[in-house]
Order: structure tokens, then sequence, then C-alpha cells
């Protein structure tokens, strides 16, 4: 799983992080309104990631978790 510490901005104090069912076509949805998603191409042990930020520049992180 990505290290929260190193994904959160100098100067912001927090993070949203977000559960998802499709992380491919919630990341494609918002790339489509132009929003900026960086999706890991890494599937971890719990599942896939994605972050993004706010309008202010606080961190959100989208997940898509493994199924068992």
């Amino acid at each position: 799983m990505p290290d929260t510490a190193t994904m959160i901005p100098k100067g912001k104090s927090w993070m949203l992080n977000l559960r998802v069912a499709d992380i491919e076509a919630f990341a494609a949805q918002l790339k489509a309104e132009g929003v900026e998603v960086e999706l890991d191409p890494n599937t971890y042990p719990n599942g896939r990631f994605a972050t993004l930020s706010d309008p202010e520049g606080n961190p959100i992180q989208l997940w898509e978790p493994k199924l068992p």
C-alpha cells in the first residue's frame, strides 16, 4: 500500500480516502471532466489505489478493495 506520509503535500495535515467499486471506471469519469488523477499501476494485497487533489490541494485517495 502506498505510504500516506509521502502522499500528503507539505503544509496539509489530512487526506480524504474514498472506497470505490471500479477504480478504472471512476478514474475515467474524473479524467473526462478534466480532473488530474494518478492511477497506481500496482495491485497491492488490499487492492488498488489512485490519487487526486481537491481545488485547495488537499489529497484524495481512491481505493478499490481486492476481492477475496
